[in-house]
């Protein structure tokens, strides 16, 4: 609903480019909370003490975080690529006489 709403109201026409890249729809926030929503149904329908709860919740996360871990690399990679980049542009320019 939340994608659907920010598509009509059309939130993201600013920034958009000519081409985005393409989500994973299992990664959606609306996908995240559906699927740790459904653990906790599962859970409460067991009969699931908070523990027993807060645990296979706790398991969920970690999942997802497993999951998407390949991409969270990729990004910290890239942010690291991007600032040495910089400080070495910076280090030469502070190098440079005026």
């Amino acid at each position: 609903m939340g994608a659907h709403s920010e598509e009509v109201i059309d939130v993201y026409s600013a920034i958009k480019a000519d081409r985005r890249p393409e989500i994973n729809p299992n990664y959606t926030i609306d996908a995240v909370i559906a699927r740790l929503e459904g653990v906790l149904v599962r859970e409460c329908e067991k009969g699931g003490t908070a523990a027993n709860i807060k645990s296979a919740m706790d398991r969920a996360i970690q999942q997802i975080q497993a999951e998407t871990g390949a991409s969270r690399n990729r990004a910290q990679e890239a942010v690291s690529r991007a600032t040495k980049k910089l400080r070495d542009k910076f280090e030469e320019r502070s190098g440079e006489e005026p």
